[in-house]
């Protein structure tokens, strides 16, 4: 990942510490490391999807769109609008109407 390099006192972007880049492109390096680990399968789990907001998502998405890659998102929400998989303890459920 251009930009991205390893210090005396540890990792670095852009010539600063890696902590103090901005959170987009922490996801950025963090998609393009997940994605280099195992190219061939190209599939990410993210876990804390609550903590992503809407830009960040649409960020996430175009990062994955552009790498052909799938991204799974755990995310913890009441009502059932957008989702199509449920998982409780380790198996699948079908959806309860609200």
């Amino acid at each position: 990942m251009p930009g991205l390099a390893f210090a005396d006192d540890g990792l670095t972007f852009d010539g600063l510490p890696f902590a103090q880049a901005s959170y987009a492109q922490q996801l950025r390096v963090a998609v393009a490391m997940g994605l280099a680990v195992n190219p061939a399968l190209k599939v990410l789990l993210i876990k804390h999807g609550n903590a992503l907001d809407q830009t960040s998502l649409t960020l996430l998405t175009e990062l994955a769109q552009d790498a052909g890659a799938q991204v799974w998102l755990e995310k913890v929400a009441e009502a059932a609008d957008g989702v199509s998989v449920f998982i409780e303890d380790g198996h699948r459920v079908e959806a309860v109407p609200s």
